[in-house]
Formats: C-alpha cells, structure tokens, sequence
C-alpha cells in the first residue's frame, strides 16, 4: 500500500507525462486520510474522528464520483462499536458527509449549471463516450 501511495503521489516526479498525474493523484491524499480517519475512529471510538471520515468521504465522491465504492469502508464503526449506533453518530455523520456535496448542488443550482452538470456526469460518460469507438470483438 505504501509502495502505491508513493508510486502515484510521488512517482510521477521522475518521470512527468502529463497524463500519469490525473484525478486520482489528486484524490489519493483524501482517500488516505480517509481510510485512516475510519480506521482511528474504530481504535479510538472517537465519534469526532467518524464525522471527519464522513466530511472526507464526502469531498471524495465531490470531486470523483467513481470513488463511491469507498463508502463501505464508512460502515465499519457503525458495525464494529454499538456506542455510534445511536442516532447522534448517524445523523452527525450523515450530516458532515453530505455537507461538501450539497454545497457544491446548491452553487451549481444558483448559478444555473444543474442541468450541464447532470449532462457531463451521468449521460455523457453513459451514452456518449464510447459511441465513436469501434468494438474490440
């Protein structure tokens, strides 16, 4: 795990392409401070440290949807210590993990840009993106 997180932070250093450093690279500090921000939160039973895992959970799937297979790894305190079963923990949680993309739905919707963000998000990258392509079979 170390050798990957070096790898993609800092790897790319030696050998700069342009297209190695890409949206993962910037994604991966979050997801690791993520992931251990779950994982103190289990071996401390700190609810303060499960709300930051909600926050960063939620600025990860802000800035890429696709790290949303992530979110099991949010589910384990709430498996492992009875004490964040209460509805405190999961309303406070909840509240800090949808905090980051609602801001965002809020100034898109503002500004206008719901109805482009939903095209460039959901229809481009399902319908568009590959009807160019030829078919590899």
């Amino acid at each position: 795990m170390t050798a990957a997180a070096l790898g993609v932070t800092a790897g790319w250093f030696w050998a700069w392409q342009g297209f190695v450093f890409n949206a993962q690279s910037f994604c991966l500090p979050f997801l690791l401070f993520y992931v251990f921000a779950v994982v103190l939160a289990v071996q401390r039973r700190s609810s303060s440290w499960l709300i930051l895992a909600g926050f960063l959970w939620g600025v990860l799937i802000t800035f890429d949807q696709r790290l949303i297979f992530f979110s099991a790894i949010l589910l384990l305190p709430f498996i492992n210590i009875p004490e964040f079963r209460s509805n405190r923990a999961c309303l406070s949680t909840v509240c800090a993990a949808f905090l980051i993309p609602a801001l965002c739905l809020l100034y898109l919707g503002y500004h206008g840009a719901l109805n482009q963000m939903y095209e460039q998000t959901i229809v481009f990258p399902l319908f568009f993106r590959n009807a160019g392509q030829r078919d590899s079979f």
